[in-house]
């Protein structure tokens, strides 16, 4: 715990009195290490982009927890293709010195095959319904994920963000500056689960033509949940949310035609290979973010 006061470059002050978590990081993801029914340590990746809290079915196997029929969805992952998913009951996940945190639902998802791309090992995500009830910081410049209470913080003028009713969806916008000189306004789901920089969802990508209009042989992958899939690569001049640059040169154009890269709730994805610049505050209960900038590497 810590007792200084942090002021945040937009505005977002934090009377301290929050719980750091016990956490690691890896390809600038960060990693919590945990207990579930009193066995661990388990490591679940901190992900604003996760909309509930998933366990790997080797997890839940190791634990005696019984995974219910699962079900085929094509709304899950990053790779082509279904996601099975399974549901199960009775886990009870300690992080740290927080209260025990009791997911109900409890997802079943297999998540291990991205721990060769990450370098940790995965059993599992805390995702929006741990997460959401808290002010949430994390800070890439010293390696620490801290929650604060909400009573504790008094925002000003910050960077408003939108949870997506339903799907919780933490979703901020931004405005993207083309390398013609045009801009366009984007709708991005803030992902500190992704290593990746920026990308544009399939549909958002087609319907501006970016492909036809900005061609390049450049491509980049993208590892998560269900596989990996092979992206365009599109230089920019910028992008910017609210007032903050984010230092954005590339931007990668999904093809996918399943997953979340599909999706037409959000434009694209932000993580964490541009969110590593800054000290990220989320303020999930006010619905409003904050981004301090670190100084350059």
């Amino acid at each position: 715990m810590r007792s200084q006061i942090f002021a945040l470059g937009l505005g977002l002050v934090i009377a301290q009195g929050g719980t750091a978590l016990p956490v690691e990081r890896a390809a600038n993801v960060f990693f919590a290490r945990a207990t579930v029914n009193g066995r661990g340590p388990f490591w679940l990746t901190v992900d604003t982009g996760a909309t509930l809290t998933v366990l790997d079915p080797s997890t839940v196997a190791a634990l005696g927890l019984v995974a219910r029929p699962s079900d085929m969805r094509l709304d899950v992952g990053i790779g082509a293709g279904a996601t099975t998913v399974a549901m199960s009951d009775g886990a009870v996940i300690r992080v740290g010195g927080l209260s025990p945190f009791r997911p109900s639902p409890l997802h079943v998802i297999g998540v291990r095959d991205a721990e060769q791309a990450l370098g940790h090992r995965i059993d599992g995500v805390l995702g929006h319904d741990f997460l959401g009830q808290h002010v949430v910081e994390f800070d890439y410049g010293v390696g620490t994920v801290t929650l604060h209470p909400t009573g504790a913080q008094r925002p000003q003028t910050i960077v408003p963000v939108r949870v997506r009713t339903g799907g919780n969806r933490l979703v901020v916008p931004a405005q993207l500056a083309l390398s013609d000189g045009g801009t366009l306004d984007v709708r991005l789901l803030v992902d500190t689960g992704s290593s990746s920089g920026v990308s544009l969802n399939t549909p958002f990508a087609a319907s501006h033509r970016l492909e036809a209009r900005f061609p390049s042989a450049e491509l980049s992958a993208a590892v998560g949940v269900n596989g990996m899939t092979v992206r365009a690569v599109m230089h920019v001049s910028g992008l910017s949310v609210g007032a903050t640059d984010m230092g954005v040169t590339r931007v990668a154009l999904s093809r996918a035609t399943t997953g979340l890269s599909a999706s037409t709730e959000f434009d694209g994805v932000i993580g964490a290979a541009v969110l590593r610049r800054f000290r990220v505050v989320i303020d999930y209960p006010r619905r409003r973010m904050a981004l301090d900038p670190l100084p350059p590497e």
